[in-house]
């Protein structure tokens, strides 16, 4: 299976990190084999929508809940995953968002914005404000199903 095109979206394969990677292996290592499990990957779909009609017959589709979320005037964020599936809208502004590799992918209004389960990522330093509708797919209050999990870094103050 070509993971890239996989309809989930685009994945990597990385070492399963649980360590839990052999059977039936004995200490001379006959037998055992590594697991690897498809890691996936943050996806911005440029352009996506025009309206907040639009977006919310998207979210119909979805079935995700949704919430909106407003980004003031804050630095760059270190890289983290999230341990829900939540789906983005950008409705106002302009930032970028570093993904696994910590590229710069810029992003602005009508952009969609697609966090896996388990996906790298980060928002980018934001100079004035960004709104976003924050879709998840459970019920569940914002703060967390974005909470942001492993940093690879310390958060900035937001004095």
């Amino acid at each position: 299976m070509d993971l890239n095109r996989s309809p989930m979206g685009p994945y990597r394969i990385h070492p399963n990190p649980s360590g839990l990677g052999t059977t039936g292996v004995n200490n001379r290592g006959r037998g055992c084999y590594e697991s690897f499990m498809a890691v996936p990957k943050m996806r911005v779909d440029k352009s996506f929508f025009s309206s907040r009609e639009e977006v919310m017959q998207d979210i119909a589709k979805t079935g995700f809940w949704p919430h909106t979320f407003v980004s003031g005037k804050s630095p760059e964020l270190p890289l983290h995953y999230h341990e829900h599936d939540v789906i983005g809208y950008v409705i106002e502004g302009e930032t970028y968002l570093l993904d696994e590799e910590e590229k710069k992918v810029p992003i602005c209004a009508g952009d969609r914005l697609d966090f896996p389960k388990g996906s790298w990522h980060a928002e980018g330093e934001v100079t004035d404000r960004v709104v976003y509708i924050v879709t998840l797919k459970e019920p569940i209050p914002l703060l967390e199903g974005v909470m942001p999990m492993e940093p690879r870094g310390p958060f900035p103050s937001f004095d």
